[in-house]
């Protein structure tokens, strides 16, 4: 951000483009959105573009045990003293091989390795773009974990404000004790302090399907 470490900084609120945006990842179909972030997402691009940088080595040492073939073609015609040559026209083609001979053998071993380093980035490729899909399932199964979650937190709030409200009402009649109240009360700071962990819950675990998402989703609607 440009700040100091010192600056502090005030919470914003969750703007409702990005909460519509997470929800509508959360809402969408787990196998699609999947094969979405397999192709699309942030992760997937690093994983591609390591994949990538492997064949190009293998293609690179590749060039260090290819024979090259290089051909030169030259034409001309010169003036000459006498009339007989006025007008000699010359030309020349050349047609060269280069191999490495000397440099074969170490050439050669570092084509094999380059080799196995692109299948071994090839595997790694594989398990780390499933990983991907089945953290995509997990993110989105989270959510709903969460989301249940804080309607149950939610709905024991309701029911220990109104068990507080009944009890309050019932004090000042005198029909219960302080002490009976203080339960009560307790029990109802207790619900709230849940409630407000879960929506915490609940909104981190969008915000990790969103992250881990990228723009995935956005490149399937354009298309």
């Amino acid at each position: 951000l440009g700040q100091s470490l010192a600056t502090p900084l005030s919470l914003e609120r969750v703007s409702e483009t990005s909460l519509a945006r997470a929800l509508r990842l959360a809402e969408s179909d787990p196998e699609e959105l999947a094969r979405a972030v397999g192709a699309e997402s942030p992760s997937a691009r690093t994983i591609l573009a390591g994949k990538d940088m492997a064949g190009a080595g293998k293609t690179l040492a590749l060039s260090g045990i290819t024979p090259s073939l290089h051909f030169s073609l030259s034409y001309g015609w010169q003036d000459n003293d006498t009339p007989e040559l006025d007008g000699d026209r010359t030309w020349s083609a050349t047609a060269l091989v280069s191999m490495p001979v000397f440099d074969l053998g170490s050439n050669f071993a570092g084509w094999r390795k380059a080799a196995a380093e692109q299948r071994r980035a090839e595997y790694e490729s594989a398990d780390a773009r499933e990983m991907l899909r089945l953290g995509t399932w997990v993110s989105i199964l989270e959510v709903e974990r969460a989301r249940q979650d804080l309607a149950f937190r939610e709905s024991a709030e309701r029911q220990a404000r109104e068990t507080f409200e009944e009890m309050e009402s019932r004090y000042e009649a005198g029909q219960v004790a302080e002490f009976d109240l203080v339960d009560v009360q307790v029990g109802l700071t207790a619900a709230r302090a849940q409630a407000v962990a879960s929506r915490y819950e609940y909104y981190g675990a969008l915000a990790a399907l969103e992250s881990l998402a990228g723009d995935a989703l956005l490149m399937e609607e354009t298309k």
